[in-house]
């Protein structure tokens, strides 16, 4: 084992020193450490028209498992994440062309 012998430090200033050290590494490295979650809720109408679609079409999806909702009381919301995560992206578009003649 080996002996440190410090000078010039009283004891209370090397503990607070090694206590800012120990909670600096445990903040950065905890795997635990909540992140923070994007808890905004937009109403029925509010959805609709972000992703301009009427009620009956939003109403729809939600049936259908589309977009996921939650009700509280007589009210229906919608996390704003699930809105987003339920957007799938179109990896391409094929057109056909039709020949019209006979």
């Amino acid at each position: 084992m080996h002996n440190i012998i410090l000078q010039g430090i009283s004891f209370d200033e090397l503990k607070g020193q090694l206590r800012e050290i120990v909670n600096e590494c445990f903040n950065n490295q905890n795997p635990h450490k909540q992140q923070e979650i994007d808890t905004e809720y937009l109403s029925r109408s509010q959805v609709a028209k972000t992703l301009k679609v009427s009620l009956v079409t939003l109403n729809e999806w939600t049936k259908k498992g589309i977009i996921k909702a939650y009700r509280i009381g007589n009210r229906v919301l919608y996390l704003k994440t699930d809105i987003q995560n339920s957007l799938t992206e179109v990896k391409s578009l094929k057109y056909r062309r039709f020949n019209h003649e006979s």
